[in-house]
């Protein structure tokens, strides 16, 4: 009412309309008077000598409007073709154990046995299950910084892959502290002039676009060191050093550990039209929800987006007793087995 009385008055002052202008009287006569002033703070009628005592430029006492808080974006670069078909990466019969430490010691059991599991681009892979049951060793056999005990991992010729570790923020608050003046544009410049992969090299202002598509945008990213960048900042920075490679694949160890709710949602949303493959390793289950399932809001729901995703694979993956078993319900099936194992616990 407010932004239409001022519309008001400056269309009558412009156009001599006194009609306008005393339209914009009346409203502002009726906002002072009673918009939100029927019941008294107690639930009564409102009256103005009893509930409004004092002196005061209206009416009624002035409603405060809280700002909205400032939208969070995120944009994820288009990961490249991969010039011929075949799966990203391929587990056939993949077991791991660790070695005994001697000889005479008994063999160490096995942490997967016979896992068979296979990535192709545009895949939304979730896995999740209880600590320890083996979800970081086969996410380590994906990225290929350990070797199965048994069993092939194929990898596509071309693939490029980003990882997340679940302690990329504390690695870079390391990096923080040993080099205090060291700040995000200037670390991801120095990974992309270290960088012998072969890419394009970036120039300064694609690295600020970047960075700023992530959330640490201008000065943040130029001026503010490392050690005194938030956690969720960091998260940001740690995305942007596997984004400018372009990978085509994603694995992500629980990355919402250190984001609040509107990075999430902003991070859910900017995955699940992504056009790569990705996995996610998550105990939030509205990430995975949102970007393994695919599952939106009723508000959210378009037609045609829901269209376009329907050529992608969705899968969650339960962890259990050293096997991958597929969950056909997702998530609310694995809440479901919580609930009933908590239940047999109170029961005894």
């Amino acid at each position: 009412m407010q932004n239409t009385i001022q519309q008001n008055i400056k269309q009558g002052k412009a156009a001599g309309d006194d009609n306008k202008l005393r339209q914009a009287k009346s409203r502002q006569k009726k906002l002072d008077n009673r918009m939100g002033m029927e019941k008294s703070a107690n639930g009564g009628r409102f009256k103005l000598n009893r509930d409004l005592t004092g002196f005061h430029t209206t009416a009624r006492a002035e409603i405060e409007i809280p700002q909205d808080e400032k939208g969070v974006s995120i944009t994820l670069p288009q990961a490249p073709d991969l010039r011929f078909p075949g799966p990203l990466i391929s587990l056939e019969k993949v077991t791991f154990k660790y070695p005994s430490p001697k000889k005479t010691t008994p063999p160490a059991p096995a942490i997967l046995t016979d896992i068979d599991l296979t990535i192709h681009t545009g895949d939304r892979i979730g896995l999740i299950g209880l600590n320890g049951s083996g979800k970081s060793t086969l996410i380590k056999l994906l990225t290929d910084t350990t070797k199965p005990t048994k069993g092939t991992v194929t990898r596509h010729p071309r693939l490029r892959m980003g990882y997340y570790s679940q302690h990329a923020v504390e690695e870079l608050q390391l990096l923080g502290m040993a080099e205090h003046e060291l700040t995000a544009l200037a670390l991801l410049t120095q990974d992309i002039n270290d960088s012998t992969d072969g890419e394009d090299k970036l120039d300064e202002g694609e690295i600020r676009g970047l960075l700023g598509a992530l959330g640490l945008p201008g000065r943040t990213a130029s001026d503010v060191p490392l050690r005194k960048l938030s956690g969720g900042q960091l998260v940001r920075l740690a995305l942007a050093r596997l984004l400018w490679k372009t990978p085509q694949l994603l694995v992500l160890d629980e990355i919402t550990t250190h984001l609040d709710f509107y990075t999430v949602t902003a991070l859910a949303e900017a995955l699940s039209t992504w056009n790569g493959a990705v996995v996610v390793v998550s105990h939030d289950r509205f990430l995975v929800r949102r970007v393994v399932e695919g599952v939106r809001g009723e508000e959210e729901s378009e037609d045609g987006e829901e269209e376009e995703e329907e050529g992608r694979r969705r899968v969650v993956y339960l962890l259990k007793g050293g096997g991958v078993k597929v969950l056909e319900r997702g998530v609310s099936q694995f809440e479901e087995s919580l609930e009933k194992k908590v239940e047999k616990l109170l029961i005894s």
